[in-house]
């Protein structure tokens, strides 16, 4: 009978703790080591005292007083007290570990923004990354300005081709200084590139003491294919024929030695006379019919008012110069022909002749004409013609 009260009071001890431990949220574990402790009582306490023995037979009579027993055994034995509370104390701890473990999670809260900032720190590096694009602009700018080195050389050739007929227009000033050459033991010769680079239309009378007028200065002929103006070609011939006779020892006076004037055919035959010139030759080239082609030359009429007198030395002096002309180059002799109409010859008072080199209105005397070749040997034909006047 001892045995089953015993087992009885563990049983409602028990029965009692499990109650405390739901209501305080003890888990199943935490119960464990509280039965076993009773356990351990209970089986040191079975050869106990009497007493023990009479309160478990008294527990047993009476059911219905369980509860408040139970509740007061609970209060008197300290050592189950002792127990739950040590088992608390152990199961707080417990409770407590998770709180501990809340800092724990807070830590990746805290590494985020730790993180966030080296996110930042790339696009720091991210400018210099561009920098350098900055300084190759500047390398690539010398090879910018090689190109406009070869844009010069494609614009000289048409800076070169028109000059190619030029060049006579800008030696004159490089002479123009000696109007007059060195005395020479030579014969004096005028030499009148016929026209200018502009046109005078002012009038002046044709001859001494004439009411007719003409221009100063006419435009003369151009070129029927190149337009070329006959001033240039006149011009041209004109300072190497100068030459030729300076090497043969003439003395020789221009009476322009550029485009750029504005002399009247008077003032041109009054140089000649003034000069004292032996002869005063006017270089022309010829207009008319396509087909005709040839030199010619025009000198005073015999029967002239204003200077008959001298016209057998200039008709000897066209027709000696021409005939020399057409040998050397070849060209149709059209003959001299007298006329009244021309100032510079009217106003001459030296032998002379207005020589015409070749009509501009052929297009194979101008293209003669044009050609330097042909241009020397129309200066040796007037050279060698002047020689034979002269008898030199």
């Amino acid at each position: 009978m001892k045995k089953h009260g015993t087992l009885l009071i563990i049983l409602a001890l028990t029965l009692m703790l499990a109650g405390c431990g739901g209501q305080k949220g003890s888990t199943a574990a935490g119960t464990l080591p509280v039965i076993e402790t009773v356990t351990a009582e209970a089986q040191t306490a079975a050869p106990g005292t009497e007493k023990t023995g009479r309160a478990e037979k008294t527990t047993a009579e009476e059911p219905t007083t369980e509860e408040p027993t139970t509740e007061e055994t609970a209060t008197e034995e300290p050592a189950t007290e002792e127990t739950t509370t040590e088992e608390t104390t152990t199961e707080e701890p417990a409770t407590e570990e998770p709180k501990t473990e809340e800092p724990t999670t807070e830590e990746p809260t805290t590494e985020e923004p730790v993180t966030e900032p080296p996110a930042t720190d790339p696009p720091a590096t991210d400018p210099p990354a561009t920098e350098p694009p900055v300084t190759e602009p500047p390398v690539t700018e010398p090879p910018a300005t090689d190109p406009p080195a070869t844009d010069p050389p494609a614009t000289e050739p048409p800076v070169t081709e028109p000059p190619a007929t030029d060049p006579p227009v800008t030696e004159p000033p490089a002479t123009e200084p000696p109007a007059t050459e060195p005395p020479a033991d030579g014969p004096l010769v005028c030499l009148d590139p016929g026209h200018q680079g502009r046109a005078n239309h002012d009038q002046e009378p044709v001859a001494p003491g004439s009411s007719d007028t003409k221009d100063k200065v006419s435009d003369g002929t151009y070129g029927v294919t190149t337009g070329i103006r006959e001033s240039l070609i006149n011009l041209t011939i004109a300072l190497q024929l100068r030459e030729e006779l300076l090497a043969r020892g003439y003395r020789v006076i221009m009476t322009r030695m550029s485009e750029d004037v504005d002399i009247s055919n008077i003032e041109r035959a009054q140089l000649a006379n003034n000069a004292g010139a032996d002869a005063f030759l006017r270089l022309h080239c010829d207009n008319g019919d396509p087909s005709w082609t040839g030199c010619a030359v025009f000198c005073q009429h015999p029967y002239s008012e204003y200077n008959g007198h001298q016209y057998e030395a200039s008709r000897r002096l066209s027709e000696t110069v021409l005939a020399n002309m057409c040998r050397v180059t070849g060209a149709q002799n059209r003959g001299v022909t007298e006329a009244y109409h021309y100032s510079g010859i009217n106003w001459s008072r030296v032998p002379g002749g207005l020589f015409e080199m070749g009509f501009l209105s052929n297009a194979a005397d101008e293209q003669r004409l044009l050609d330097p070749a042909y241009q020397h040997l129309l200066v040796i034909g007037m050279a060698d013609g002047l020689d034979a006047y002269f008898g030199r």
